[in-house]
């Protein structure tokens, strides 16, 4: 497929993915690549809408996401035809780094550093809309947040456990939802979870964050919920993990 489509010689490694193929593209000159093969039932609409994510991250200069590169014939997808089926498929550049997730140390000046990566790419998609960014109940946009709760809280077997959940639950009906129509609303990358933020390490104490990966989360919700995402994943493991989403909202 890199050969046929994008006249590269490469290896290909498998990367890990919850909904599609990827691959990790060597050449010989040392240039890497992502191939993302989507599966069979995602909207293709959907991918559409990515790609014009990032073409709007390119035109407005932010440079922690990575770029679709088009095939010879200038397409913005490939097909591979696999057992009758026809799956569609792009090549983007890669991000060298680690991923937030392997990094022991994760000292101050990087979750600022997360914070400014946050913001930059959600505010660079200010005014930017795509109708497969309207994607309804999908329980990852945290706006459906009571309905996921009530719809799985009777799997929670713990006691305890069931209780936090449902003390959160009414608060958040309480406190928050009667205040979210005020809320401002644009696309979000929705998705910066610790295996998604890719970090760059010079030294222990000269950590930055390289850009934000994977498009597959997103969609159109409360801008808030970008920020709210990344501290989310943030907080896990640390020992003070209020200080820790207090230096990425810094």
């Amino acid at each position: 497929v890199a050969q046929d489509g994008y006249g590269l010689v490469v290896t290909a490694e498998a990367l890990p993915s919850e909904r599609d193929q990827n691959f990790r593209l060597q050449t010989e000159d040392g240039r890497a690549f992502v191939l993302k093969i989507a599966n069979g039932e995602e909207d293709r609409s959907f991918l559409d809408a990515q790609n014009q994510v990032m073409a709007k991250l390119r035109e407005r200069k932010v440079a922690y996401c990575p770029q679709l590169i088009q095939t010879q014939s200038g397409a913005d997808f490939f097909e591979v035809d696999a057992n009758g089926s026809i799956y569609a498929g792009r090549l983007i550049t890669w991000m060298s780094g680690e991923v937030l997730a392997n990094c022991q140390w994760q000292g101050p000046e990087l979750l600022r550093h997360l914070g400014v990566c946050v913001a930059e790419v959600d505010g660079a998609l200010q005014g930017f809309d795509h109708a497969a960014m309207h994607r309804g109940d999908f329980p990852w946009d945290l706006r459906n947040a009571s309905a996921v709760i009530d719809l799985h809280l009777d799997q929670v077997d713990d006691s305890r456990t069931r209780h936090q959940i449902e003390r959160i639950r009414a608060n958040l009906a309480e406190y928050v939802e009667p205040r979210m129509p005020l809320l401002k609303q644009s696309v979000i990358h929705n998705d910066a979870n610790d295996h998604n933020v890719i970090v760059q390490c010079s030294a222990i104490n000269r950590q930055q964050v390289a850009g934000l990966i994977d498009f597959g989360d997103m969609v159109h919700s409360y801008t808030i919920c970008g920020l709210a995402i990344a501290v989310a994943y943030a907080m896990l493991d640390k020992t003070d993990p209020l200080q820790a989403a207090t230096h990425i909202v810094e």
